[in-house]
């Protein structure tokens, strides 16, 4: 902090942010422990608790990890619009060590061919709506799996590459090993907009 804004900061509240050096999906099993039956996510489905959000990230990270072959640092693009399944989704890449690659879930072919090819994304986990314009990028094809968060209603054609959530969290896969901490390797990586070149990619350890 600048000596201007220590002079005037109130002397009742830290100066200093104490960080966790943990992962950040460490948090969400804090919350579950702490606060089991206490609602995280209220949407038109109705209500997720910290417990049963918590079972849900647990589920998918072995999945992703035994059937996906998913592995520390490597990197899983998010195409969703805001949703439980994108909750779930973010904590469950983060879970096993892997990179989550959140992509605006307007952009279309060009955008997603820039960051297939960036970060060379070895799964997606995006909405029905989006799942034609992510199998229309020739990049895609070398994706290990596509999961596909569908909605009540929406169908998804199922096919060797493709699956969806619920599949993914109904099958019976093996729990994922046990949660490592390692502060600052790459959680994150943010893209900028890209307005007046290819889009930058940001980068953000469970650290910052």
């Amino acid at each position: 902090m600048k000596s201007s804004e220590v002079r005037n900061w109130p002397r009742h509240l830290p100066q200093e942010l104490d960080i966790p050096r943990t992962n950040v999906c460490h948090h969400v099993f804090v919350s579950a422990a702490r606060f089991p039956d206490r609602v995280a996510v209220h949407d038109a489905q109705g209500s997720l608790t910290y417990a049963q959000l918590a079972a849900q990230v647990e589920r998918l990270a072995g999945y992703l990890q035994h059937e996906v072959q998913i592995r520390a640092r490597d990197r899983v693009l998010l195409y969703l619009p805001n949703s439980r399944g994108w909750i779930a989704a973010y904590y469950a890449i983060l879970r096993i060590g892997a990179v989550v690659v959140p992509v605006n879930p307007m952009n279309k072919r060009e955008e997603l061919s820039h960051y297939l090819h960036d970060t060379e994304a070895v799964a997606a986990i995006c909405g029905a709506g989006n799942l034609g314009e992510l199998l229309s990028n020739d990049d895609s094809a070398r994706l290990r799996q596509i999961v596909v968060a569908n909605e009540p209603g929406e169908t998804v054609p199922a096919t060797g590459q493709v699956t969806t959530l619920d599949t993914a969290l109904a099958t019976n896969s093996a729990a994922p090993a046990p949660l490592e901490h390692h502060p600052d390797d790459l959680a994150l990586i943010l893209y900028s907009s890209g307005t007046t070149a290819s889009p930058n990619g940001c980068m953000h350890t469970h650290a910052t």
